[in-house]
């Protein structure tokens, strides 16, 4: 038995929504939010896709591959976790 589901999420919220309703019975609904432009990711819109997913029912971020990011991709990502982006 699973006691949790990372969902890999695009503009924040990917496929998340089907499993809203049985994030309550599980610890975990996680957010998988690529960081990496290059992979498709959106590191400018990240405050706002990690908004989203919170809004929608995530009760965890993740942040895939951001040990393959650019310098510039980092700089988004550090804007948007301090809440200055």
């Amino acid at each position: 038995m699973a006691d949790g589901v990372v969902v890999p999420c695009a503009g924040g919220e990917g496929a998340l929504t089907p499993f809203v309703a049985h994030a309550r019975d599980a610890s975990v609904l996680a957010a998988n939010l690529t960081v990496v432009g290059g992979m498709g990711g959106s590191p400018a819109t990240l405050a706002a896709d990690m908004a989203r997913a919170a809004e929608l029912g995530a009760t965890e971020l993740r942040l895939y591959h951001a040990g393959l990011a650019s310098d510039a991709d980092l700089a988004h990502v550090a804007r948007a976790l301090s809440g200055q982006e």
